[in-house]
């Protein structure tokens, strides 16, 4: 068993290296077809953010949050993250969090956060057109976040015109790692970093500016 995660590990390695997101992992048992929409460990979505030392974490203030459906009702189901400006002290988008959180971290930014609802986006977010979420936070808190990659995005604002003309940075596939209590949040990671960390990357991927699905399970 050991061995043959090695050479998993070692093969997901090298499609990070050729710039690939990761690798698609099928079940060599009967009855494995892929069925759309549906988690199933039959086929498992490895990116580069499961490798140690791989992706990217940044510190983002949570600004707005979307409403959760199904089982997610009655909390927020995804939240809008930004990182900040201080030459325009701006807080600018950069990536829509959803996935990798428990019921229980869900309840606990609820919480936290339905005190902080504001009725509109404050005069110092700096938001594109496209990016509409059901309710806004005054900024109160920075969470660390790993990511898979980032790229080049029309919808984020972020770093926005330091990498790409009138484009800005999103982070894509987030996962939450902890709270930052010791920061506030103009200490979150700030633009000229995140185009720092664009630039570390080699890449030069431009999404379409929507949403993807991060449907992935984990080993």
């Amino acid at each position: 068993m050991e061995e043959a995660v090695d050479k998993v590990r070692n093969f997901l390695e090298e499609a990070v290296r050729e710039n690939c997101e990761g690798l698609m992992v099928k079940t060599l048992e009967k009855e494995a077809t892929y069925e759309p929409a549906n988690r199933s460990h039959k086929w498992l979505k490895l990116k580069k953010d499961y490798l140690d030392g791989i992706g990217d974490s940044a510190d983002l203030v949570p600004i707005g949050a979307f409403h959760g459906r199904g089982k997610r009702t009655g909390v927020y189901g995804a939240y809008l993250l930004a990182c900040y400006d201080p030459d325009t002290e701006m807080y600018q988008p950069i990536t829509k969090l959803g996935t990798g959180l428990s019921d229980e971290v869900l309840k606990q930014f609820y919480e936290q956060l339905k005190e902080k609802v504001v009725d509109k986006p404050p005069s110092d977010y700096a938001i594109g057109e496209g990016i509409k979420p059901d309710v806004w936070f005054e900024a109160s808190c920075v969470w660390e976040i790993l990511g898979a990659d980032l790229s080049i995005s029309p919808k984020y604002t972020a770093a926005i015109g330091l990498v790409a003309k009138d484009k800005g940075i999103s982070l894509r596939f987030p996962r939450f790692i902890r709270i930052r209590d010791d920061k506030e949040t103009t200490q979150a990671t700030n633009s000229s970093q995140i185009a720092d960390l664009y630039r570390a990357q080699g890449l030069t991927t431009v999404t379409n500016g929507e949403e993807e699905e991060d449907d992935d399970m984990l080993i």
